[in-house]
């Protein structure tokens, strides 16, 4: 899938993955060494995650219903928790993806 960002009208992610299971949100991005500027993971539903075991910092885009911006949590290390109340799902890219590609409030499409 794609992550395109309407508001600032330019692609985030040419490669997104959804994980909508237990056990695909649950396993996320354990076990990877690393992640592609350009990968996306799409956790749907999801208010929290975890960066527990991974090796590699993350950004964790909190999104609403609509697919709007709620909070961004930039580089998360690991062994570390994030979470944004009211978030309906979460986007994980590879830390500092997303510096300039996206903030609060912008809007945005998965296909």
């Amino acid at each position: 899938m794609i992550v395109y960002n309407q508001t600032r009208d330019r692609y985030l992610s040419s490669d997104c993955y959804r994980a909508e299971t237990f056990w695909s949100r649950l396993k996320g991005l354990l076990g990877r060494d690393g992640l592609p500027k350009e990968e996306t993971l799409w956790l749907d539903p999801c208010s929290s995650i975890h960066t527990f075991f991974m090796k590699f910092p993350i950004d964790v885009i909190f999104l609403d219903e609509e697919l709007k911006i709620l909070h961004i949590a930039a580089a998360v290390k690991p062994w570390r928790l994030s979470s944004f109340p009211g978030a309906k799902s979460a986007l994980e890219r590879a830390g500092g993806s997303t510096v300039d590609k996206a903030g609060v409030g912008d809007m945005l499409k998965i296909y």
